[in-house]
């Protein structure tokens, strides 16, 4: 119902973004925002195409050599 509201979605994890995604949440309206991220979730936010929200420069600099 949200979705078809056009709302959007914050996530924190990569499961909670495929639920998103199976809830009819397009990748342009889901945010992924998480703390301590580990590479493995940073290689499935990526693969998922999603906004994400950087929370330290170590994460911008592992991200980028993604």
């Amino acid at each position: 119902m949200l979705a078809e509201d056009r709302a959007h979605a914050d996530v924190v994890s990569p499961d909670e973004a495929r639920v998103s995604i199976d809830a009819g949440f397009t990748q342009d309206k889901i945010m992924f925002t998480g703390t301590s991220v580990s590479n493995k979730d940073l290689e499935a936010i990526t693969g998922l195409g999603i906004r994400i929200n950087i929370d330290s420069f170590s994460q911008m600099r592992r991200l980028a050599k993604l």
